[in-house]
This record gives structure tokens, C-alpha cells and sequence, in this order.
């Protein structure tokens, strides 16, 4: 106790917490009240006939999750690298299913399935350099949750869309 009245820079307060800046604020409270409500909704709407069958609502969820995470992340980094490089693969998913469904002339092709299967498999250095950028957030100390959701969301969002879409161009939806 001696020590800290005669050394001003010896504090109680933890080592992370700056002074001037809250630890919670009524802002961030409503925020993620907001993001709950949102999402209460969006399950809600996305309720489906059965109670057996809750795929709809998942899948809405987590589209609304990194939709949310996004526009966070967005917003806490908005020059950020770690936010454009997903951004930019996922609008390059959107862009090649587009090119896909208007220039397929057979519904079934087996080059087609074979570059879907290349495309889901490269899913894996594509999730392992996002695991790459969060680690290195870690490391600078800079780590959000918000960015680690939205890289989740967006390796899963590629993984499952090339599996999908390779299995449907070999015909094994059929």
C-alpha cells in the first residue's frame, strides 16, 4: 500500500483498462441488445412448419451473424485487411455462381464438378490463411470477436457453398 502512494504509476485498476475509457458503456449494451433482438427475430420468421426440421432457422442465423459481424468489423477497422480479404472472396463466391448458372449449358457437367470439388478443397488454405490473420490480431493485441466470427462465417460460407454446388453438378442430388 506504501508503494502505491509513493510511486503515482503503481495503480489497482488491471493492466488492459485504460484510464477515461469504460469497460462497458450503455452504447455497447444496446448494440448487442439490438444484435439479440435481430436475431430472436430472424429465427422467429424463419420458422418453419416442423419442429423437427430447424435447418431454415440456422441457416438464417448464421447468415444474419455475419452479416452483423461484418458491419462491426466494418466499423472497428474499416481500412483493415483482415476485413476486405474475406469481403472480396465472398463477393467473388457471388460473382462465379452467377457466371455458373448463366453460361452452364448442361446442367450436369464433370469439369464443373471437378472445379466445384477444387474450389470446396481450396476452402482449406483459405481457412487456414483467416486463422493466419486472427492469430496475428492475438499477437498484436488487437484481437475482436466480431473479425473472428466474420472470418468463421465466411470460410464456412465458401466450404459448404463449393461442397453443395459440386455435389449438385455431378448429379448426386438427383
Amino acid at each position: 500500500m506504501k508503494e502505491s502512494r509513493d510511486n503515482p504509476e503503481a495503480s489497482t485498476t488491471s493492466p488492459g483498462y485504460e484510464e477515461g475509457q469504460p469497460q462497458f458503456s450503455i452504447g455497447k449494451m444496446l448494440l448487442w441488445t439490438a444484435v439479440a433482438a435481430g436475431a430472436l427475430t430472424v429465427v422467429k420468421v424463419s420458422e418453419t412448419n416442423s419442429s423437427i426440421d430447424p435447418i431454415p432457422q440456422v441457416l438464417n442465423l448464421s447468415l444474419y451473424t455475419v452479416v452483423v459481424c461484418f458491419i462491426l468489423s466494418l466499423l472497428r477497422a474499416p481500412k483493415s485487411y483482415d476485413v476486405w480479404f474475406p469481403t472480396g472472396m465472398n463477393v467473388f463466391i457471388a460473382v462465379l455462381m452467377v457466371l455458373i448458372v448463366f453460361f452452364l449449358q448442361r446442367p450436369f457437367d464433370d469439369d464443373l464438378a471437378i472445379l466445384c470439388a477444387l474450389l470446396a478443397i481450396g476452402g482449406l488454405p483459405y481457412g487456414i490463411f483467416l486463422l493466419v490473420l486472427n492469430v496475428r490480431r492475438i499477437k498484436r493485441r488487437d484481437f475482436s470477436i466480431s473479425i473472428l466470427a466474420y472470418h468463421l462465417g465466411s470460410w464456412l460460407g465458401w466450404t459448404v457453398n463449393w461442397t453443395f454446388v459440386s455435389l449438385g453438378a455431378s448429379g448426386a442430388f438427383l
